[in-house]
């Protein structure tokens, strides 16, 4: 048989320490979430209703597209630095350019004209109806109607701020859309700037062409002057039949003008260079000529440098307000909320939320965690229909024998027997903090689950002043423990059967209000009861009345083998149930459990096995069970 070394019982002890702490982490998140949950849950419906009231009361927009490209050709700066890096800045900023034309004042002031949108009437958003109901309830005079100008400012305000205009990619085309209250309109308005850029471009082409013109019929005039001022020197030197001839100032300054190829009147000049100024005169002549009448034909025929490749259509769906969208970050954001508030409130509370916060000595005080009693869908209606009933959950361990609550409360009955075993702990005191924590009925399915062992049992009614185990099995009594400790009536005469076998109560019918039970129940005659009863039968529970208003069980805690001490999930404070074990540890009575009731059912599933072992319980929790 192999034996584990010491290091590798070290690493087994710490991995089991890990999985532990993993698992309470878990349990405690999701009690967090089952404690928290109508928190959380106000906070995301109240994100909701604002996100619905907001879908409901924003203005539905509708938004068209349309894609157009540009003529990429661009023009080229013969320089030999030229690099990559230039060539693509100069490509951004040509794109850049387009852009910045086509949202331009100019392109909406055309649109504007075209559509005469200055005509139609105004859509009137959340934020003008929200101003329209202020003014009219600070009784502010109506505006007065807009003027012509006015309502084209307003038009080509509306275009600019509706209108948006992106790249598509790394290309030249793109994409233009606008976003308007009418499907109709957005698509109509989004084709209308669409054309109005093409247009745009086709003016802008054609009026640089007429420019272009109208420069080279200037400088065509002025070469025709120097084409013909060369060809007459050429014919002058023709004439004289001299080879040279002086140059002359007065005809050239007659005609205005001064050849560039005339040498100054010192000098003098040959034959062929006066034809090779004529013909370079001629040919630059001849070349600005056909540059005109080409530019003449793009001025009459201009090629555009943009075109659409897709039309805008009706949008069938709004662009806004995202319905799916806004109610999930609705539903994000309350969730968020929701989740801080409940941090917040967690950590200023101080109440007892699960069974770590109950335990002053983990190592010997066993700590259980009882859910809530109540059906689940699981459960047979039969089941149901009997929990319906008033009192049902005084028996709960009865009705549903394999419910968690049942299981659970056979853990605190085995930390009981297994005092018991040292024959110690035969009587048995249950308390709690305050009212309402789910001690009388912890009390009394305890009580059941001793009876249904065959062992005999007596519960004791000792909380006078709210006698609920009273009300509910034995409510026709007139007799019961105060009429036995004021010496007036025995044990014997006031016990009453209950109808489950053996199983008695001693009840304590509500009379007036007794003000000095404290007294009563610390007297010497209470020990004569609880020894009467000590030898009467195999198991004796009271039912304690709670601490916070009355000193009772503190008294009476002497006389007792054993205390349960019983909280209420979220609601115990963690301070008032230390101070309460401290009173009892002080007082040497023996604590047998802790008991955090009316824990979240889902959290309560998973505590079973870390609450056993925590308190190092589990083996004898097993060994009860088995016998």
């Amino acid at each position: 048989m192999l034996k584990q070394t010491p290091t590798e019982l070290l690493d087994d002890r710490r991995a089991g320490a890990m999985s532990d702490a993993i698992a309470a982490r878990e349990v405690d998140m999701v009690a967090f979430l089952q404690r928290y949950r109508w928190t959380i849950l106000a906070f995301v419906l109240l994100a909701v209703v604002a996100a619905a009231v907001y879908i409901h009361q924003t203005t539905v927009l509708y938004q068209a597209r349309a894609q157009i490209i540009v003529d990429p050709r661009m023009p080229q700066i013969p320089t030999r630095d030229q690099t990559p890096e230039i060539a693509a800045s100069m490509d951004a900023a040509l794109v850049e350019s387009q852009m910045i034309v086509m949202r331009s004042e100019t392109i909406a002031t055309a649109v504007v004209e075209t559509l005469r949108i200055e005509e139609l009437p105004k859509e009137v958003g959340l934020r003008a109806k929200l101003k329209a109901h202020v003014l009219r309830w600070l009784d502010y005079p109506p505006p007065s109607p807009p003027t012509p100008y006015e309502r084209m400012r307003d038009a080509i305000g509306m275009i600019e701020n509706g209108l948006s205009v992106r790249r598509l990619g790394t290309s030249y085309a793109f994409e233009i859309a606008f976003t308007s209250p009418s499907a109709e309109r957005s698509a109509q308005i989004v084709n209308a700037i669409a054309d109005a850029y093409v247009r745009d471009q086709l003016d802008s082409r054609s009026e640089a062409a007429r420019q272009g013109s109208a420069w080279l019929e200037g400088r065509i005039q002025q070469l025709r002057r120097e084409m013909n001022a060369a060809s007459r020197l050429v014919q002058e030197f023709k004439a004289s039949h001299d080879y040279r001839i002086p140059t002359r100032k007065s005809s050239d300054a007659s005609n205005g003008t001064k050849p560039a190829n005339l040498l100054d009147p010192d000098e003098s000049i040959t034959l062929e260079e006066l034809e090779t100024a004529s013909q370079t005169s001629r040919r630059i002549y001849e070349s600005f000529l056909q540059a005109f009448a080409d530019s003449v034909q793009r001025q009459s025929f201009p090629i555009a440098g943009a075109r659409v490749i897709t039309q805008a259509t009706r949008p069938l769906m709004p662009s806004h307000p995202r319905t799916i969208l806004i109610l999930a970050l609705a539903i994000l954001l309350g969730g968020v909320c929701g989740i801080i508030c409940a941090i917040v409130r967690q950590g200023r509370d101080s109440s007892i939320s699960n069974a770590r916060q109950m335990m002053a000595n983990p190592g010997h005080i066993g700590t259980v965690e009882l859910p809530h009693i109540g059906s689940v869908s699981g459960d047979p209606s039969r089941l149901r229909k009997l929990r319906r009933k008033p009192g049902a959950a005084f028996v709960e361990v009865l009705l549903a024998p394999f419910s968690e609550f049942s299981d659970e409360l056979r853990r605190v009955k085995a930390f009981a027997m297994h005092r018991r075993s040292r024959g110690t702990a035969q009587i048995i005191g249950v308390v709690s903090c305050a009212e309402g924590e789910g001690r009388s009925t912890i009390v009394s399915n305890l009580a059941a689950l001793f009876a249904y062992s065959s062992a005999r049992t007596l519960v004791i009614d000792a909380d006078i002043r709210d006698s609920a185990l009273t009300h509910r099995f034995a409510p026709r009594a007139d007799k019961g423990l105060v009429e036995v400790l004021l010496g007036g009536e025995g044990l014997a005469g006031v016990v009453q059967r209950t109808q489950i076998p053996k199983l008695d109560i001693l009840p304590a019918p509500k009379r007036t209000l007794i003000a000095h039970s404290s007294d009563l129940l610390g007297s010497g005659q209470m020990q004569q009861v609880l020894e009467e009863a000590r030898r009467t039968y195999d198991a004796v529970i009271l039912d304690l009345p709670p601490t916070n208003h009355v000193a009772d069980a503190l008294i009476l805690s002497p006389m007792l083998d054993g205390v349960i001490l019983v909280a209420r999930s979220g609601v115990t404070q963690r301070r008032t149930f230390g101070d309460l074990s401290a009173h009892f540890e002080a007082a040497q009575v023996d604590i047998l459990a802790l008991v955090l009731n009316m824990v979240p059912r889902r959290r309560a599933r998973h505590a079973r096995s870390l609450a056993a072992e925590q308190t190092g319980q589990a083996d004898l929790f097993h060994g009860v069970q088995n016998s």
